[in-house]
């Protein structure tokens, strides 16, 4: 049984210890850690403030805590209905956990928790979220034009989606909206630069723009929660992920049928140069990790991570897409975990925008998109492809965290040498004036 009393942290009762743990979890888990992760945090958290004897249940919608405390138990359920990826909350409730294991009071920790919760930067992410719609339209192969329409659809789905998910909008609803919004903004920009004598293709800025709203980071996370084992959380996450392609594919298709009297014109070009390609990947990447909401010296190694991983799958291409994203992934996870070792920080944080690059959005909203019109064959043909890049990425994390685990069990102290946290820590300050140099 779990403790009674608590004299070192002036015996905290088992329903505020619930309150404060559960709190905690639907934190972690809203700002897009793992259901894993954030149970195993609220555990900890419990046991911080002496009970021991307590369980956690996490999913992407709920989390519930269970104390067994002299006799009786006493269980906190809290709904989690807003899910994004944000760094800075997932270091912050990190390093709230670090506090109450360090002698913190009760009150303290909730003290912070409160303020995180609080904090609030729409403006800036937006603008992230538009650096990375306008890198990736680049990376795509789109224009100067291409990229600087979708730069300002970024900006302003960005901000729709902020406050809209401030009213408690969510899920598919949420993504539909964002949609529409973002494919009429970018066939009338698309339309008006045409107007103009400039040479535009629409394609390209709607293939640009929905990278802000892709559904790869939740189907991402799916497969981070499989490989953990907690199932039921990967069923969920798959199907909103599923849902929001549908939508996001919904959303364009109704806009598209609305303003298909602008008869734009498809202009194909050449698959840019890889060091376009490189360039334009890590400017994708730093608007990632400003949308995400990631400390600067967080995102120069987010920034060197995802270059590197798409380095890496360059050289590997002559073997095979299957293969040189599957070594891609295992690099990246390698790569994560000595960050993560260095600042002391959950993996997650390194290794979302380290993976970015080999995440299948354009595959993804293809396969939504032709299944939205009825074209069952194609969008089979896509969505065959967006399964093989997931699959390579499971392939690649999976025999990475094997590989770690197995040479912690075997060869702790290799693994301690190669993962020196001051060497890493140097690295990481040195490669954000690097990152700075090569954007």
């Amino acid at each position: 049984m779990g403790n009674c009393v608590n004299f070192d942290r002036g015996a905290p009762s088992a329903s505020s210890a619930a309150k404060f743990s559960v709190n905690l979890c639907a934190a972690f888990i809203a700002c897009g850690a793992s259901s894993g992760y954030a149970s195993s945090c609220a555990l900890r958290a419990l046991a911080a403030f002496g009970f021991g004897d307590a369980e956690v249940y996490a999913s992407p919608s709920q989390a519930t805590v269970c104390i067994y405390s002299c006799g009786t138990n006493v269980t906190v359920f809290r709904r989690v209905y807003a899910l994004s990826t944000d760094l800075s909350v997932m270091e912050r409730c990190t390093r709230i956990l670090r506090l109450a294991e360090s002698g913190a009071t009760i009150d303290e920790c909730e003290f912070e928790l409160s303020r995180v919760q609080r904090e609030d930067k729409i403006y800036l992410q937006s603008l992230g979220g538009g650096i990375a719609c306008a890198s990736f339209c680049a990376f795509f192969g789109g224009g100067l034009c291409e990229s600087a329409i979708c730069l300002l659809v970024g900006i302003v789905t960005c901000l729709l989606s902020a406050a809209l998910s401030r009213r408690g909008a969510g899920g598919a609803a949420r993504v539909l909206a964002i949609s529409v919004l973002g494919g009429a903004l970018s066939l009338i920009l698309s339309a008006l630069a045409i107007a103009c004598k400039i040479e535009c293709s629409a394609a390209y800025v709607v293939l640009g723009s929905i990278m802000a709203t892709v559904p790869g980071l939740n189907i991402f996370g799916a497969l981070r929660d499989l490989l953990s084992g907690d199932y039921q959380s990967a069923a969920e996450r798959i199907t909103g992920g599923l849902s929001s392609a549908l939508a996001m594919a919904a959303g364009y298709s109704l806009s598209g049928a609305a303003l298909s009297f602008l008869s734009l014109p498809h202009i194909a070009r050449g698959q840019p140069s890889f060091l376009l390609s490189l360039a334009s990947c890590a400017a994708g990447a730093s608007g990632f990790c400003i949308m995400f909401r990631a400390r600067p010296s967080r995102a120069a190694s987010g920034v060197l991570a995802a270059a590197s991983t798409y380095c890496v799958y360059c050289l590997c291409i002559p073997l095979g897409v299957f293969w040189a994203t599957a070594i891609a992934s295992f690099f990246a996870y390698f790569v994560a975990a000595a960050l993560s070792y260095a600042f002391r920080l959950p993996n997650g944080m390194f290794l979302t925008s380290a993976i970015l690059p080999l995440l299948p959005g354009a595959p993804l909203y293809y396969a939504a998109e032709e299944l939205a019109c009825g074209n069952f064959a194609v969008a089979l043909e896509y969505g065959a492809d967006a399964v093989l890049f997931f699959g390579s990425i499971a392939v690649g994390v999976a025999a990475a965290a094997a590989v770690l685990r197995l040479a912690g069990i075997f060869l702790p102290g290799a693994v301690r040498m190669f993962f020196s946290r001051k060497k890493f820590k140097l690295t990481a300050k040195k490669g954000y004036l690097f990152s700075l140099l090569v954007l």
